[in-house]
């Protein structure tokens, strides 16, 4: 909701009744200051986590008003307790079909909010320690997905270059620089469509293990794999990606078997018959 006010261009001043409602706050200033201040500032967020934390508390607001029988004006910081939380979470994974992954993200969001109001509102502390316990569920990590070099190749050949949609053009600093067929910002859901598009195209013109599916967040890993096999040091991959710490980045360094197996090989001098001793 808060990503569509923006994109709509709507004065957020006149919405923040409506959103503090459903952020189950006692007044406007709190989600303002929620929102503006401790998120971006305090905690350091940007645009596109408060969105996402946003959207955290639309789902819960959901499930409170389907399934508890809490509607989202009547829900107070008291009613969102450590038991609800736990259902609210089993209902992402049971009936949403959330990956542990979503189930951790969305759990994440309300942690910060509940730490928030901790501060906020001392007399909620012992309320809030008790979601702050609440810990994180373990989930088997995927292998990493991006893009061979081959494949990225493919995928680029893919558009019309002879369209207007395929050409590169030029703009103004303060013009958006991809617009979709209605003159208008791509969304994700966009951007995935069209890189699927490509994709398929890619694979029916017979290029070998084009994924079936793609995001466009395997372009940054892609990316990233790509600067790595090419002999780049893993600090300026880290600063590329806007990564804080390099333990992070490392991932991509996991993830290559063939580039491990390569270092452990010339790494490993198998002694000569005569250094053996006898």
């Amino acid at each position: 909701m808060l990503q569509k006010w923006i994109a709509e261009g709507a004065d957020l001043h006149t919405k923040l009744p409506l959103l503090s409602t459903y952020m189950g706050h006692k007044n406007i200033h709190s989600t303002t200051k929620y929102l503006t201040v401790y998120l971006p500032s305090v905690h350091g967020v940007k645009n596109n986590t408060i969105y996402s934390y946003h959207d955290s508390f639309l789902l819960l607001m959901e499930y409170c008003r389907d399934y508890e029988k809490l509607p989202p004006e009547k829900i107070t910081v008291s009613h969102l307790d450590r038991n609800l939380i736990f259902r609210f979470l089993d209902w992402l994974e049971n009936e949403r079909n959330c990956k542990v992954s979503t189930r951790n993200h969305r759990l994440a969001s309300i942690r910060s909010f509940f730490a928030y109001v901790a501060v906020e509102a001392p007399e909620y502390i012992a309320h809030c320690q008790k979601i702050l316990s609440v810990l994180m569920k373990k989930a088997q990590k995927s292998p990493l997905k991006y893009l061979t070099l081959e494949h990225t190749k493919a995928l680029l050949t893919q558009p019309d270059r002879t369209t207007f949609y395929g050409k590169s053009v030029t703009v103004n600093r303060n013009e958006l620089l991809f617009l979709n067929k209605q003159k208008k910002k791509f969304t994700r859901c966009g951007i995935t469509y069209i890189l699927q598009k490509y994709a398929d195209s890619a694979r029916n013109q017979g290029t070998a293990d084009m994924p079936e599916k793609i995001t466009p967040h395997w372009l940054r890993h892609s990316k990233a794999m790509h600067l790595l096999q090419s002999g780049v040091n893993l600090v300026y991959i880290r600063d590329l990606l806007g990564h804080s710490d390099i333990s992070t980045t490392e991932i991509y360094a996991r993830a290559d078997e063939n580039m491990n197996l390569e270092t452990l090989t010339k790494a490993y001098n198998n002694p000569a018959d005569s250094e053996t001793p006898s």
